[in-house]
This record gives C-alpha cells, sequence and structure tokens, in this order.
C-alpha cells in the first residue's frame, strides 16, 4: 500500500486577515455567550481565511450536543478542511480522525488519516504538548500494523523514538514496552533497547530494597541513568512523589 501523493494546499492567507473578525467572535462566544452574534463574525473570519476561526466554528458543528449550532459533520469537516489546508495543526488532528474513522461525509481512509497526522505534528503550535507525544505514537502504531501504510518497523522505531524524546514518563514506558514487545529483534534499534533494559534492570536488582525507585521522580533519574531519553522537566515538576511500580 503506497501513502497518498501530497495535497495541493491553499495559499495560506495572511494570519491578519480575519483576525478582527475572529477576536470579536471569540469574545461574543465566550465571554458574551451571544452565539448568534458571534456565529456571523465566525463566518466572515472563515470567509477572509482565518484558520484558527475556520476551526473554532468547525467545532460548532461537529457538537453533537447543538449548543450552539445544529450538528452537521459535513460542515465540520468542510470548515476543518479549510484551516487544515492553511496549516492548522489541530484541524489537521481532527481531519485526521474523521478520516480514520469515515465521518463527516468521507469514505474511511487510513492511508489519508496518517497524511494528515503527520502534517499535524509539522505545524505543533495548535497542539498541546502531551498530545503532540500522543500523535507520535498513533503513527508509529500505523506503521508497525501496516495501517494506511505498508508495514515498516524502521518508521515505526522513528516515530516510537520521536514519542519517547517528547512525552512524559508514563507514555514513555508504554511505548517502550509495546515497541519491545512488537518490534523485529534483529532491529539495530531494538538491540540498543535489549542493551539499555538489560544495564537498567541490573542497576535496579542490586540496589538495596529500601533504595529501589518507587516513584515517577525515581524511576526518572534511573532511567535517565541508564540512557533512556526522558524530559525530566516535564516529569519531575508535577510527577515526582507519584508511586510508579514499573516495571
Amino acid at each position: 500500500m503506497e501513502e497518498p501523493k501530497k495535497i495541493a494546499k491553499t495559499k495560506p492567507r495572511s494570519m491578519f486577515a480575519g483576525q478582527k473578525e475572529f477576536n470579536q467572535a471569540q469574545l461574543l462566544e465566550f465571554v458574551h455567550h451571544d452565539y448568534e452574534t458571534a456565529r456571523r463574525f465566525y463566518e466572515k473570519a472563515c470567509k477572509a481565511g482565518h484558520p484558527m476561526a475556520q476551526y473554532q466554528y468547525g467545532l460548532w458543528f461537529a457538537d453533537v450536543k447543538g449548543e450552539r449550532i445544529k450538528p452537521d459533520e459535513i460542515k465540520a469537516r468542510k470548515l476543518f478542511e479549510a484551516s487544515a489546508e492553511n496549516g492548522h495543526g489541530i484541524a489537521q488532528v481532527a481531519l485526521a480522525q474523521m478520516y480514520e474513522t469515515g465521518r463527516g461525509g468521507l469514505k474511511q481512509d487510513e492511508s489519508m488519516a496518517l497524511y494528515w497526522y503527520k502534517e499535524a505534528v509539522k505545524n505543533p503550535s495548535s497542539i498541546a504538548r502531551e498530545n503532540i507525544s500522543n500523535i507520535y505514537n498513533k503513527i508509529a502504531f500505523m506503521y508497525m500494523e501496516g495501517v494506511g501504510t505498508m508495514k515498516d518497523v524502521n518508521k515505526a522505531l522513528k516515530w516510537f523514538k520521536k514519542a519517547e524524546m517528547d512525552s512524559n514518563l508514563s507514555q514513555t514506558v508504554q511505548s517502550l514496552l509495546e515497541t519491545l514487545a512488537k518490534v523485529n529483534p534483529g532491529a539495530p534499534r531494538q538491540r540498543e533497547a535489549d542493551r539499555r533494559w538489560g544495564v537498567m534492570s541490573d542497576y535496579v536488582d542490586k540496589l538495596p530494597q529500601d533504595e529501589k525507585p518507587k516513584t515517577f521522580g525515581s524511576w526518572t533519574k534511573v532511567m535517565k541513568k541508564c540512557g533512556y531519553g526522558v524530559h525530566e522537566e516535564f516529569v519531575l515538576k508535577t510527577n515526582e512523589n507519584t508511586p510508579c511500580n514499573f516495571p
């Protein structure tokens, strides 16, 4: 299975086009809760090609509760498409999910889902940091399982590595364990992972019982000492004392 050819994207308009209307729409929606007037300003901003407005207004139509407007997945998808083609990362994720599940009037197309997930991580500014690593993991598993593309262990490992370097400890551990369980044992990176895993296991086994790691913070220090890439600043500030029974 071949990956889809790159989509011809619309030329992004100036980020300032529709900005005034978008700001007004946000104020009306979230402060004044005047949805009818907000709708008119969103439509003006969308017409001007403002990618954030296109995504935000698309959420209105995607909301099954219909709190702001009558739900319409096809309209939501068209707005997400417009925003995605203008390079808005979170809209690219939303469009990928629609292709993956066959929603919004689209036929299920996992190759297009993979394409848009990969586009999304090129435009991460609108995506929460913790979700970036989830997308890396998603792409890795698609290559691992041959979903929307040919199976490719080396590409899967590359994306797992991105997730490992950009995630919190629990996501790192999950990715590492699943990679070790599934990938070809002969792959160079697999051998390196096995080596580091063995070093870490031996190190922990030799520690006195009262010095063995029992929290995210202590496991982070052990993993870093044994060669794993862990973003300590994103772990220790929030999870240092959280109990962790890994492995």
